[in-house]
């Protein structure tokens, strides 16, 4: 966001500062344009996010059936981001990607304007929604006092700097309108905040912003590794929910564009800290996404793996009987295959594709199997779901009582637990 406040002064300042040119010169700089480039960074991540985010609410819709408040924050940030596209659309014929000194006097009043309400509801609201979303969303995780109370704080913290920045923004200028009508900063009734003031609040402004997303990547890191998942499962989580150091790599970038454009008379060719904060937002929401999408690809990994073992075997392979959940909040929730089988692993290891069908007591079903030559166990457990509230078969398809021949015995432990029925993160 802090970028906003030095983009907005380093245009409103700056009323087409610019040097004469010759009828020749002002042709050829008027044919030249910066917009495809513009355009080639923007469109490409606006339209990843919306996919992320229309998949997220397919998951939640059509899948868990069940929608977060991360959710409909996720879809208001989303809109957010769709505006601001709106924004650059509509800068597009008047002064996007054109040399300053070749944009009339009233495209830039549209152009400053624009550069307002992208700045309050794009750079600003949109951003602090995804991380709003993001905290409601780890509050999934955590039990702990101290991490909520943590996590509150920062959606305290980012309402109400929220607020601030919309202040600090609308109200440079008395009235507001000489925010892009520099002609009335000349009357004697019309007062504007020093541009050095604004240097520094944009300064400030860029440390709280990587300063919460570092913490907003970083405290995942440290919950999801106390839960009671496997190290594979915990790896893959913090992988997925740890592509917010991307935003803040982004951001690094944005505020470095942010020290040039002080110096930069011709911000509307480059766009730099507009086209690089629109980057970092849908960036934001793309990684905010991911773990909610962990159902659908668990489901397109199951399809796929059902269809290769099909093909391999020529047998029919069983579905599944209900819906196999996500992490609950101690993070007990991993999916199990439903076709029978055996797989190898390193060290002799053996797993069975067990199908545990038809168990359904009310509460949730937590599964561990244990099968090793070497005596080894798999610890992590199974969410399971099904249809009826008795278990049909254990041991894997056309292995009954009295079959004679080598018996392998894999022993399983049921135990039910009835702490909340969380959905998928």
């Amino acid at each position: 966001m802090s970028s906003t406040f030095s983009q907005a002064v380093a245009v409103a300042t700056r009323a087409a500062v610019v040097p004469k040119l010759s009828p020749e010169e002002f042709a050829a700089r008027a044919a030249e344009s910066n917009l495809p480039f513009i355009l080639g960074m923007i469109i490409p991540f606006f339209v990843l996010a919306f996919l992320a985010v229309m998949a997220r609410m397919y998951v939640r819709f059509m899948v868990v059936k069940v929608m977060g408040i991360d959710d409909y924050i996720m879809l208001a940030a989303m809109a957010c981001s769709c505006v601001a596209m709106g924004i650059f659309c509509w800068q597009t014929p008047h002064s996007l990607g054109r040399h300053q000194n070749t944009v009339s006097v009233a495209d830039m009043i549209t152009h400053r304007k624009a550069n307002l309400i992208y700045s309050t509801v794009g750079a600003v609201l949109g951003l602090h929604l995804v991380k709003i979303s993001i905290c409601f969303l780890l509050m999934r995780f955590v039990n702990g006092r101290v991490y909520r109370i943590a996590l509150w704080s920062i959606v305290i913290f980012l309402v109400l700097f929220t607020v601030a920045c919309w202040g600090t923004l609308v109200f440079w200028c008395l009235p507001v309108r000489a925010f892009w009508d520099v002609s009335l900063r000349r009357l004697p009734s019309t007062y504007c905040y020093p541009i050095d003031q604004f240097t520094n609040v944009s300064l400030i402004n860029t440390s709280f912003n990587i300063a919460t997303d570092v913490l907003l990547a970083s405290l995942p890191v440290h919950v999801i590794w106390n839960l009671q998942i496997n190290h594979r499962q915990k790896v893959s989580l913090i992988g997925v929910l740890s592509l917010g150091y991307a935003a803040v790599a982004l951001g690094v970038v944005k505020a470095i564009k942010q020290v040039q454009l002080l110096t930069d008379n011709d911000a509307t060719w480059s766009q730099s800290v507009q086209m690089w904060g629109y980057v970092q937002l849908n960036v934001s929401i793309i990684a905010s996404c991911m773990p909610a999408l962990r159902p659908l690809f668990s489901w397109l990994s199951d399809a796929v793996s059902s269809n290769h073992r099909s093909r391999a075997t020529g047998a029919q392979v069983n579905t599944r009987s209900g819906y196999f959940r996500q992490y609950d909040t101690s993070g007990t929730g991993q999916r199990t295959n439903v076709a029978s089988g055996m797989r190898s692993f390193g060290g002799g290891d053996m797993e069975s594709d067990v199908p545990l069908r038809d168990i359904k007591s009310g509460n949730t079903a937590f599964v561990s199997a244990s099968a090793s030559p070497n005596s080894g166990a798999d610890k992590s457990w199974i969410d399971i779901e099904g249809d009826s509230g008795s278990e049909k078969e254990i041991l894997p398809n056309g292995q009954h009582q009295g079959q004679t021949g080598i018996v392998r015995t894999t022993e399983v432990t049921v135990k039910s637990d009835n702490r909340k029925d969380w959905n998928a993160v």
